[in-house]
This record gives structure tokens, C-alpha cells and sequence, in this order.
């Protein structure tokens, strides 16, 4: 956690150097801009609380993105107020999903491989970090019953 991330949960300190953040009696430290210690368990408590939520959101943001990557395409274009759907010009379909924590986009390839990346507002294109990769799936099989 930032020193301006620490500010903005807790407020104004009553003191701020590049190394200390303090507010009244207890103190926040920081090495490299990042906490590395306190003086009361509850302001560590709430570090070690926003440390596990990134964790989680990562979590959630990777299980997204496997979802996305292993649907078929005939869901995916069966629901446009969920998945909004793109022709690029190299000849790939792209898929835009908006979760609660990130924008994704799926490209299928016509070599049939489909990659799914996270949306980052300073990449080239805004093409993130790749999630997922694997084949294309066109029609999802239906499950075959035996009598």
C-alpha cells in the first residue's frame, strides 16, 4: 500500500514525511513508497486486508478471463448486452466484457486460437496482460445421453 493509498483510506495525517505517516499517537512507515510497518495492529490489520482484496480481485480477474476464453462463440453472439462484438481488419473477431474489476477482450484468430487480455489504458492498442489462451470454440457439444 501507497503512502497516498494509506491518505486516502485514513485521511489527512497529522504528520507526513517520505518515510512516516503519523495520526495522533500512531505511526505508518514506509520503505520505497510501499508500508512496511506500524505502530497499532489495526493500521496493520487494514494493510494486510487490502493486500488479501488485490489478491482476490486477481483471482476473480483470472476466472473472468478463463470464462471468457473457453465460451463458445455462438453464446458470446447470442448475448451483445453482455459481450459487444468486433471484426478487426487482420481478419480476428474480438470480444469487449466489462466485469465488475476489469475490461476484457477476447480475439479468436482464424487459425482458431483465441486469446483473452486484460485492458490497459497505456498498452499499445490498450491490449493488457494475456490471461488466457487455448482453442476456439465455435458450438459448445451437446452432452450425448446413453440408453
Amino acid at each position: 500500500m501507497t503512502q497516498k493509498e494509506v491518505i486516502d483510506k485514513l485521511g489527512k495525517p497529522s504528520f507526513k514525511s517520505d518515510g512516516v505517516l503519523i495520526y495522533g499517537k500512531d505511526n505508518i512507515y514506509f520503505a520505497n513508497g510501499k508500508v512496511t510497518g506500524g505502530s497499532t495492529k489495526s493500521l496493520l490489520n487494514q494493510v494486510q486486508q487490502h493486500k488479501k482484496e488485490q489478491k482476490d480481485t486477481k483471482v476473480f480477474i483470472q476466472g473472468a478471463a478463463d470464462r471468457l476464453g473457453t465460451e463458445a462463440t455462438e453464446h458470446l453472439s447470442a448475448h451483445p448486452e453482455t459481450y459487444q462484438e468486433f471484426n478487426l481488419d487482420t481478419g480476428e473477431q474480438a470480444y469487449v466484457y466489462k466485469s465488475q474489476y476489469a475490461l476484457l477482450i477476447r480475439i479468436d484468430s482464424p487459425n482458431r486460437v483465441t486469446n483473452v487480455y486484460q485492458y490497459s489504458q497505456s498498452a499499445k492498442y490498450h491490449i493488457g496482460k494475456r490471461l488466457f489462451t487455448g482453442r476456439t470454440i465455435f458450438q459448445k457439444q451437446k452432452p450425448t445421453v446413453q440408453y
